[in-house]
């Protein structure tokens, strides 16, 4: 229907050419139900034309500037309205036999999209259980509608309607359980959307709370253990709290909120490595939802935690974890100082928890006594502190005819494990069974089985098997092994003498009570403490290593530590090119340390006895030197990275002139030895002469140099030499140490100058000998 636009230019053109005189008038389209439409509405485009003295008009639609239709009828209707139909319209009239037209209207826009579809959507959850409460909502993309009119049906059924896009039924019960769905009608308009899918509801009754543990409920100390905590049927946006069973009685229960019971809100309680306070008796709950609905408690499930090296122990009479009917039965919490502070307390299936007071049983001081148990009594007893701790859980069980004899204490990985099958009122004439470990035979027809080195593998549960009279319950066997301390050294093991050095043994057990035992280079065990040394010396070396004990457990060695002990070195300074210099000469001071194990030290430099510290390098130069830069150095070294540090050097003197200086030795004279003294002139290499004085007193006039032969400590003193016209040099302090000189040294250095002093010794030596055999011979003839 698609035309040239021909037409509507000649009729623009004949309208301004005509003679008419009337006012022309304009078109005007109108849109109903709206301009915005979906698709498969009924559309009507109406074109208006208030056209004075025309009394019929011929109707031309035109569709984006294109002839689209031309009618009688004023009206043009779309019946089930489609994208294609979507553009803009407008229309113009002429007059049915006569030759008057209207204006062409303006463009209208018809646009037409896609009918949206409701969509349903249940929160918390489709699955509810009775008394949440239950928010249904029904969503509407639908492009153009401000306001919808929301209609609810349930199983095909309309039960609702609201201005809310949201309905909801607090609480909630098993009768709105059903298919539901939705859809919008448009406020003060025609349009609708499609009908949502339909979505399930489910309402159960009572939410019940499941609680698991894994990887299994009896653990050893320092095992990982996690309660998982589900909704039956149900996983979704759910909060869980965790407690602990304090009590039970013929009135209920007694839970404890954990105190951290929010690290397990997800569902997982996770105790990454458990410790003797994780025993007890767990229990879970859910929530979800506002206001807050709350499952029921779960189930209870045990969680025993047997310690390496508990500080009170479960003495059971007779010494055994299964046990006949209708025999006694003594419990008994002893610990170190054997007081009575410790309770028995007890976990059954059929009676919940509870003291050992509580029914049949009798408690005096710490121990509970049964007179005659009985199978109800099968179940896990424990020590109970005055403050609620709970150590060392055994479980008991009691049965008739077939028990498994097993240790009623973890076995230490290493230890020999032997376990055997009793008999109730008396033994079968073949009294060998089979034993079995997870369910697996491991071993047939003996009287016994006996592990002779027990492993960390063997933990499991146990029974035996008779194949007359039946099979024992089950008994779990827990092994530990050996806890090993940790050897560590501060500040660190490499030291020199004079240092504090501290030598720290860890458990990785927070126990109270541990006793150390320490090695030094495999000699005997001493529990001297060794743990801090104040001023070590090289003895004090060694290869160390420690183990703990407590009662009578103990650890296993830690891994040896070795500590090595140096005598703490002394810095020395040296001064190139001489103690005695020139002004304006360049002067290198080198610090020197022979540190052994220290591969790089920082250096602090001294000067006349100062606290502050001019210099951090190894050499320190002055170019020029001057008088102020004379004076008495010493250094030494702090190890870089560490904590060793070197003596203090000697202090070395600088002397700075300006002219005349004194040539004397940089380190002490020994006695005896020989000393000579020179001045030195700056700028000139003539040997001149000069007077020589010592503290003040003139010693040696007009020579050009000063010797003494043979040094004494009288010698020691301040030396200067002083010309008469270029004046005076610094004054420099000689120093005399004593000589080393042995005995041995002193009589080859008398005899090597006299050596008829020798043949003398030689002869009066041999004279006595004769005169000594002689006296022999006379007394051998008397």
């Amino acid at each position: 229907m698609e035309l040239s636009q021909l037409p509507l230019v000649l009729l623009l053109i004949s309208h301004i050419h005509s003679g008419h005189t009337e006012e022309t008038s304009k078109a005007k389209v109108s849109i109903k139900p709206a301009q915005h439409v979906f698709r498969g509405d009924t559309v009507t485009l109406r074109c208006d034309i208030d056209g004075e003295g025309v009394t019929s008009w011929e109707y031309r639609w035109y569709k984006d500037g294109a002839f689209y239709n031309s009618s009688e009828l004023q009206k043009y209707t779309f019946r089930s309205v489609t994208e294609s139909d979507a553009g803009k319209y407008s229309c113009y009239g002429a007059e049915r036999g006569g030759s008057r037209t209207s204006y062409i209207s303006d463009e209208v826009t018809l646009t037409v999209s896609q009918r949206p579809k409701a969509k349903v959507s249940i929160k918390p959850a489709q699955h509810v259980f009775s008394g949440e409460t239950v928010t249904l909502r029904c969503d509407i993309d639908g492009e153009g509608v401000t306001s919808w009119e929301y209609r609810w049906y349930k199983d095909g059924a309309f039960y609702n309607s609201s201005e809310l896009k949201e309905h909801t039924f607090s609480p909630v019960t098993e009768s709105v359980a059903g298919e539901h769905s939705c859809y919008g009608a448009e406020r003060g308009g025609s349009r609708s959307s499609k009908h949502s899918d339909e979505v399930t509801l489910t309402v159960s009754n009572r939410a019940q709370t499941v609680l698991s543990v894994s990887p299994q409920k009896w653990l050893t100390e320092g095992d990982p253990v996690t309660l998982i905590c589900e909704v039956y049927s149900s996983s979704t946006g759910w909060t869980f709290s965790w407690y602990t069973l304090t009590a039970s009685s013929d009135y209920g229960n007694q839970y404890q909120l954990l105190s951290d019971s929010s690290r397990g809100a997800g569902g997982n309680y996770t105790v990454s490595s458990a410790a003797v306070k994780h025993t007890g008796v767990y229990v879970c709950r859910a929530e979800r939802g506002e206001p807050a609905y709350k499952t029921s408690y779960s189930n209870k499930q045990p969680v025993w935690v047997t310690g390496v090296s508990p500080p009170v122990s479960l003495i059971i009479s007779p010494s055994r974890t299964q046990h006949f009917t209708s025999v006694s039965l003594s419990l008994s919490c002893e610990d170190q100082s054997n007081s009575d502070r410790w309770r028995v307390r007890s976990y059954t299936d059929h009676w919940g928890m509870e003291d050992c007071s509580s029914r049949w049983a009798s408690q005096t001081g710490s121990t509970c006594t049964f007179s005659s148990i009985i199978t109800s009594d099968t179940g896990v007893y424990w020590c109970q502190s005055e403050s609620g701790e709970n150590y060392h859980p055994v479980n008991i069980t009691v049965h008739y005819g077939v028990i498994l004899e097993s240790p009623v204490h973890p076995v230490t990985e290493g230890d020999t494990l032997t376990l055997r099958c009793l008999y109730q009122h008396s033994t079968p004439q073949n009294p060998r069974a089979d034993f079995y470990k997870d369910g697996s035979l491991i071993q047939n027809q003996t009287t016994e089985m006996i592990i002779s080195t027990v492993s960390k593998s063997h933990e499991g549960f146990y029974y035996c098997k008779h194949s007359e009279r039946g099979e024992s319950p089950k008994s779990w066997i827990s092994v530990t092994g050996l806890l090993k301390p940790t050897l560590t050294v501060e500040p660190q093991s490499s030291l020199f003498t004079g240092y504090s050095v501290t030598l720290q043994c860890e458990v990785d057990r927070s126990w109270d009570g541990w006793e150390f035992i320490w090695i030094k280079d495999i000699n005997t065990e001493s529990t001297e403490a060794v743990t801090k040394t104040d001023s070590v010396k090289v003895s004090d070396g060694g290869e160390y290593r420690c183990r703990a004990r407590r009662g009578g457990y103990y650890t296993d060695y830690s891994e040896p530590v070795t500590v090595t002990i140096h005598e703490r070195p002394k810095a020395k300074v040296t001064i190139k090119p001489a103690q005695h210099v020139f002004r304006g000469e360049t002067v290198t001071l080198r610090c020197d340390i022979d540190g052994e194990g220290v591969t790089s030290w920082q250096y602090s430099w001294y000067k006349d006895g100062s606290n502050s510290v001019f210099s951090e390098l190894q050499e320190h130069t002055f170019s020029p030197v001057t008088e102020s830069d004379a004076g008495k150095y010493s250094c030494y070294g702090a190890e870089r990275g560490g904590s060793r540090t070197s003596n203090i050097s000697d202090a070395v003197t600088l002397t700075v002139s300006a002219g005349v200086i004194l040539e004397s030795p940089v380190h002490p004279v020994t006695e005896g030895d020989t000393l000579t003294l020179r001045c030195l002139y700056q700028n000139t290499s003539s040997v001149l002469r000069a007077d020589f004085y010592k503290d003040g007193s003139l010693i040696q006039i007009q020579t050009t140099e000063m010797i003494i032969s043979t040094v004494s400590k009288s010698h020691e003193g301040f030396y200067y030499c002083k010309h008469s016209e270029r004046g005076e040099s610094p004054k420099s302090w000689i120093s005399v140490r004593e000589s080393q000189i042995s005995v041995l040294h002193t009589l080859s250095s008398v005899l090597a100058v006299c050596p008829y002093l020798l043949v003398t010794v030689v002869l009066i030596f041999k004279c006595c000998r004769m005169r000594v055999t002689s006296v022999e011979e006379e007394e051998t003839a008397i």
